[in-house]
């Protein structure tokens, strides 16, 4: 990989990362009770944009991984950790 693409890569984790830290908060505020808050992923996982799908797949989980081992999103009822669910989006047509 190029510095260009691993630039690239880079900010696409940091983008995951915010994005997933953004919709615990919101989903944790929304749940409070909840101790576990499951984002949803759509992405494609196969066909041509396959390698894509899984690189933000592992990226995103990556981010989740970030959250949840200083032990997850604190809200004011305790810990909220997060977790991921991956959809390929060839199979919601």
């Amino acid at each position: 990989m190029d510095n260009t693409a691993t630039d690239s890569m880079l900010t696409l984790v940091w983008v995951a990362a915010k994005a997933v830290y953004m919709l615990s908060m919101t989903f944790g505020l929304v749940a409070a009770a909840a101790q576990t808050t499951t984002i949803a992923l759509v992405e494609s996982m196969c066909g041509p944009f396959a390698n894509t799908g899984e690189a933000v797949c592992r990226n995103v989980q990556w981010s989740v991984e970030q959250i949840n081992g200083p032990g997850g999103v604190m809200l004011a009822n305790g810990p909220t950790f997060l977790s991921l669910k991956r959809y390929d989006s060839m199979d919601l047509k």
